[in-house]
Parts: C-alpha cells; structure tokens; sequence
C-alpha cells in the first residue's frame, strides 16, 4: 500500500491523527500578509478591519494506493523495492530507489535504531500493570471477605455454643421451688 500526497505536501506519520483522517498529507502556511475582511454590522460587533488566519496547517486525505504482491511484476510503470518501513518522499516512474535510504529506522524492520523496540514494554505498562493491579486488589478484596465472613460464622457458632451452654447449666426459679416443697427443706437453711 502507498499513500501519495499533492505536490507541496507530506505524509503526517506522527501518532496523532488528524479527526475523520487515520493518515493525512499536510502542509503549513505562514502568510506575512494576512487576509483582512471590514466587520459589517450584520456579523460582528467590533469595529476595525479583522485578520483571518496567518498560519495554520492545511490538510488532505492521502491519494491510496494498494496492489497485491502477484501484480508488482506486471504494473506498467514498474514500482521500486519497497519495505514496509519505507517513506519516500517522492518518485518518478523509472527511478530507483536506492537501498536503505528512505527506511524508517536504516533496516527493513519496524524496530527502532537501537535495534531495541519498546513499544511491547510500553503496552505492558499502559494496559497489562493495571489489569494485573485490578486482579490484585479484587483478589485481596475477595479473600478479606471470606475471612471475615469465617470468622464472623466461627464468632455465631462460638456464641450459640455458649449461650445454649448457659441456659442448659441454668434451672429456672419455679424448678428450685417445686424442689424444696419435695424435699421438706429450704435451700441455704
């Protein structure tokens, strides 16, 4: 695939993209000599002459072009060898490109010069240390529940236990009389 662009522009191969254009051709004006327009009462309220924009970028969506591997040998005119890193700014049909000279990072690969890429690292870090960090905390979250939830059970269980201990130890006032009727004696004389 090739995007090609007007003549005066270049390609925009920044991360950033322009809105409604994943890839765009670019170019910046700088005029010394700005456009003025006379404010009418119908559209402005101020009085003078007001300049429009001096500078700025103007963009366009890239001309694209994408052929199949098979076809490159039979296109009319013929393309030069292309990696998939390459940026050329400009090429005329016959003209060859020489090797290396317009590859992105000086080899046919998408790594960056130093031969390391970071982009994996980077994706890690961005996405991967905060769902594991989420997975982290959920669990810890999950087992203090369950503690808490077992030793709050093993508290109840611990109470019912004492509390059925106490009322089977304990005799109620009308047993302790029926008692001493039956005896003949008071308790405690």
């Amino acid at each position: 695939m090739a995007y090609c662009c007007a003549s005066g522009y270049n390609l925009w191969t920044s991360g950033y993209t322009l809105p409604g254009m994943s890839e765009a051709c670019y170019r910046t004006f700088n005029d010394s000599t700005p456009t003025t327009i006379a404010p009418t009462a119908a559209n402005f309220t101020t009085s003078g002459d007001l300049p429009l924009f001096t500078s700025g970028i103007i963009a366009h969506q890239p001309y694209t072009i994408t052929w199949d591997i098979s076809d490159t040998h039979t296109m009319t005119p013929s393309l030069p060898l292309l990696t998939h890193s390459m940026l050329v700014p400009t090429w005329k049909p016959g003209e060859k490109v020489p090797a290396g000279k317009y590859d992105r990072y000086g080899s046919d690969s998408i790594d960056a010069p130093d031969g390391v890429n970071l982009l994996p690292l980077f994706h890690f870090l961005v996405i991967g240390l905060p769902l594991i960090g989420v997975a982290l905390l959920s669990c810890c979250i999950w087992c203090g529940f369950r503690a808490r939830d077992k030793t709050w059970k093993k508290r109840m269980k611990q109470q019912e236990i004492e509390l059925t201990a106490k009322f089977a130890n304990a005799k109620p006032k009308e047993q302790e009389t029926t008692q001493v009727a039956e005896n003949g004696s008071q308790p405690g004389i």
